[in-house]
């Protein structure tokens, strides 16, 4: 069951993926919405490195909203997504990575 389980879960990290519509960025999978997200909201965008089980990348970003929640996520076309969210709010701050 544990093994079912992680299967599981791997199989949903795998199929998530990120929109941005009406100034919200939602996370997502193609049946289940897990974040909604106001841009209005989102203060700052940052590179992340996780370390979770040694794993190398499986977060790649982190975000983080002006009331102190953080998501981490991990899009494949990152300087895409951070366009998106900068065009809609131009105050978020972002490392020189994403400059």
């Amino acid at each position: 069951s544990y093994m079912l389980a992680g299967i599981l879960t791997s199989w949903i990290q795998s199929r998530k993926y990120y929109s941005v519509l009406n100034s919200v960025l939602q996370i997502r999978s193609p049946y289940v919405v897990f974040n909604t997200i106001n841009v209005q909201d989102i203060i700052k965008v940052e590179p992340y490195t996780s370390t979770k089980l040694g794993i190398n990348g499986l977060y790649t970003m982190r975000i983080t909203c002006s009331n102190g929640k953080k998501f981490y996520i991990y899009p494949e076309r990152q300087e895409e997504l951070i366009s998106a969210l900068k065009e809609i709010n131009p105050s978020i701050y972002t490392s020189e990575v994403y400059a």
